[in-house]
């Protein structure tokens, strides 16, 4: 049945209720990064990852804020008969908050196209048509960002979101506490060495790839409860990780596919895959699930504002309309020691 449009506002709502949610719904797929970071944890029947539910996902809140224990309590041990018991209170809370970062793309429709387009079915095509175009490059700002470092928080990123080469670095503020002094707020793995291509791939070498990879992930492991899951690096150093897998197995890998296409490597526990918006030289390791599977590390969207259209208002100077798509996101980490970041794997 034909809409009927009796005000630009019904429309809006339309394109909100019927379209955006679709588009939204399919932004993990954009990239391997971002799929994981929007990811539940959760697998379903036939091992795919399972998104986020949209109250999994979305946060009312003015800021993001996770609760953190940092320390254990000292009004504990062991006593005898009529010992004194340590009973005085100690701080073991702290609280990490990020303000929301937040992203805009312009969706420009003019008075031309809006005549050509005759017709309330014809008008929803046409917003269809260029909410795509818009989504499109508004998951390009997104999965760009969450590789943003502090440097490269310049342009398009002046005010995007805190990403991945701000976490894996040390004495950095992230989420609000400053790791210089408190460095349990660190990375688990922040490694600047330049690694070269040579001794990636030598055997023999201390360095060698597969060396590396099982080294870090022994280091980045708690108690066994607790260890990253899966590695991500660009497609040349994991080119470098498939050679030497299928080197010393003298077989052919057994190479998946992921739901964004990519090829993943299973090794050592982890699942290796390459992101094309990693940066080059680097390779992540990642844990995304902490103690009672509780989600440490991942995207958050603000509610009412993730991948949301504002209403379209008409420039004095053009015959048009602009419509504007916002999104509200925060990529937050509650656990930096599971977290271990390499910022110059075969530069030479």
């Amino acid at each position: 049945m034909p809409y009927s449009f009796s005000y630009a506002s019904d429309l809006l709502a339309t394109v909100n209720d019927k379209i955006m949610p679709g588009i939204a719904d399919q932004v993990g797929t954009f990239s391997e990064t971002l799929g994981l970071l929007t990811s539940s944890g959760r697998t379903d029947a036939q091992g795919k990852r399972v998104p986020q539910t949209k109250d999994e996902l979305l946060s009312p809140d003015e800021f993001f804020r996770k609760t953190l224990r940092h320390t254990r309590g000292a009004a504990r041990g062991s006593y005898k008969g009529y010992d004194v018991l340590n009973t005085s209170a100690t701080r073991q809370l702290d609280a990490a908050r990020q303000d929301w970062l937040e992203y805009y793309v312009s969706v420009p429709i003019s008075d031309d196209e809006e005549i050509a387009a005759r017709g309330s079915e014809a008008t929803v095509r046409l917003w269809e048509d260029r909410i795509n175009a818009g989504y499109a490059d508004m998951a390009d700002l997104i999965a760009t960002g969450i590789w943003n470092s502090t440097a490269s928080r310049t342009g398009l990123q002046s005010k995007g979101l805190f990403g991945m080469r701000v976490l894996g670095v040390n004495s950095r503020s992230w989420m609000g506490i400053n790791s210089t002094s408190n460095t349990y707020w660190n990375p688990g793995v922040a490694n600047s060495t330049g690694y070269t291509i040579a001794q990636l791939t030598d055997p023999t070498h201390a360095n060698y790839i597969l060396k590396l990879i099982r080294s870090n992930n022994l280091i980045l492991s708690i108690g066994g409860k607790m260890r990253p899951s899966h590695i991500i690096t660009t497609k040349t150093v994991w080119g470098y990780i498939a050679d030497a897998i299928e080197e010393r197995q003298r077989i052919t890998t057994q190479i998946t596919k992921s739901e964004s296409g990519i090829e993943t490597i299973r090794y050592d526990g982890l699942d290796i895959t390459w992101d094309s918006y990693c940066p080059a030289y680097h390779m992540a390791f990642l844990s995304f699930d902490g103690l009672g599977g509780e989600r440490v590390l991942g995207l958050k969207g603000r509610r009412d504002r993730w991948f949301h259209l504002r209403p379209p208002i008409t420039p004095e100077d053009q015959m048009a309309k602009v419509a504007i798509l916002v999104c509200h996101a925060v990529l937050y980490c509650s656990q930096p020691r599971l977290q271990g970041l390499f910022i110059s794997v075969g530069a030479t």
